[in-house]
């Protein structure tokens, strides 16, 4: 098989995978004299619906590996979705707290 025939096989089964789909797109000010804010999307959609559940745009005509690191890095690890529960949690605690200090002392007037 063909490197390119790997290529496309590979990308066939992810694209079914996530239910996604790549798309070309540019400003509604384009017209026949020129183009404008050409941009590529990759979009994910909800299963048996035309719903988008993600989508993230890449400036440009075409997408190669730097751009699908950027992509990459702008989702939090499951390390910092961790913190950020525990943060969330930490702070729930503190206001359930003076919530209930509060309430003592008004039902104490």
């Amino acid at each position: 098989m063909s490197k390119m025939n790997n290529l496309l096989t590979e990308l066939k089964t992810l694209l079914g995978r996530y239910n996604a789909t790549i798309e070309v797109g540019y400003d509604d000010c384009s017209d026949t004299h020129g183009m404008s804010g050409e941009h590529m999307n990759i979009y994910i959609t909800k299963d048996d619906s035309f719903k988008t559940e993600e989508s993230h745009t890449i400036n440009g005509w075409g997408i190669d590996e730097h751009d699908i690191d950027v992509v990459k890095s702008t989702e939090p690890t499951k390390e910092e979705l961790i913190k950020q529960i525990q943060d969330t949690t930490e702070e729930l605690a503190l206001i359930e707290e003076k919530y209930a200090r509060l309430s003592a002392a008004y039902w104490n007037l």
